[in-house]
């Protein structure tokens, strides 16, 4: 699941906060998403395009077969992220992956399934 932190911890408001309070106009709003996911595409490679669309227009949203699905069942729930201080390469782990996934495609598939 995608998780629009309200305010990242560092006490700044998030992106979809701004384009609210800025009265951003759908055509800017879809800009800002292009610009940070093609951020994400430097860091992570092949992103899924959630951290970017959730931090631009808010909500929670569920990604499958690369869907994204709004949960609006879910406004209003609390939720806190905290930062655990361990550090992860999102490319690495896609790539191993990927990796089993080539060498093995019958189990990784099931374990895939399963989650």
């Amino acid at each position: 699941m995608g998780i629009n932190n309200q305010h990242e911890i560092n006490g700044n408001p998030s992106i979809e906060e701004l384009c609210s309070e800025l009265d951003l106009s759908t055509k800017e709003k879809e800009l800002i998403c292009s610009w940070a996911f093609m951020s994400e595409k430097i860091m992570h490679g092949t992103p899924s395009g959630i951290d970017n669309s959730v931090a631009t227009y808010g909500g929670v949203v569920t990604f499958c077969s690369g869907s994204m699905t709004p949960q609006s069942d879910l406004v209003g729930l609390d939720i806190l992220l905290t930062n655990t201080c361990v550090g992860r390469n999102t490319r690495q782990l896609v790539a191993a992956v990927r990796e089993r996934y080539n060498m093995f495609p019958m189990v990784v598939e099931q374990i895939l399934e399963a989650v």
